[in-house]
């Protein structure tokens, strides 16, 4: 969307003003987007000042998989690990197509997971697999031409490992 691309450019470019304009103007005409709540969310600097925003998002986008993910990362950024673990499960219970919700769970387990857990987590994915479809990470990962040949749960690992180099 191009709403979208325009507000990334101004943050890239450090016009955070004209950024927050953007985006007020992109939530009046698209106030279900998911995308443009999350890229809100993101412009608001303390943890604290988000919560009434998370609700604002969750209602706007009808409890968005996008949305219910990217509060998980906002906790997993701020330390608040099994906050996080709780907002990824609400993610992938909505809807477990995202592959960037299993990545960022996989990263979960994998640091503060049991191996059972892990276990359990890869024989969920694995089932789930040929459903995925959702996820910038997750669909830039599969479709790179040297991860053709991957296992399923290779490409959760790679995917894992770089959405904790991206942070999101």
């Amino acid at each position: 969307m191009l709403w979208e691309a325009k507000i990334e450019l101004e943050f890239r470019l450090n016009d955070l003003v004209t950024a927050r304009q953007l985006i007020n103007k992109a939530l009046k005409n698209f106030p279900s987007r998911p995308r443009i709540w999350i890229l809100h969310l993101k412009n608001i600097p303390k943890m604290a000042h988000r919560k009434n925003a998370f609700l604002d998002a969750l209602k706007q986008t009808n409890n968005s998989t996008e949305v219910l993910l990217a509060i998980g990362v906002f906790f997993w950024l701020d330390g608040k690990f099994l906050k996080a673990k709780a907002w990824f499960d609400r993610a992938l219970n909505v809807h477990d197509g995202n592959g960037d919700a299993w990545g960022w769970m996989f990263n979960f387990q994998t640091r503060y997971g049991k191996e059972e857990d892990v276990n359990v987590l890869l024989q969920n994915f694995s089932k789930s697999f040929d459903d995925i479809r959702k996820g910038d990470v997750w669909c830039r990962v599969v479709k790179a031409p040297q991860n053709l040949d991957k296992t399923p749960a290779e490409l959760l690992k790679l995917v894992s490992d770089e959405l904790t180099l991206s942070d999101a």
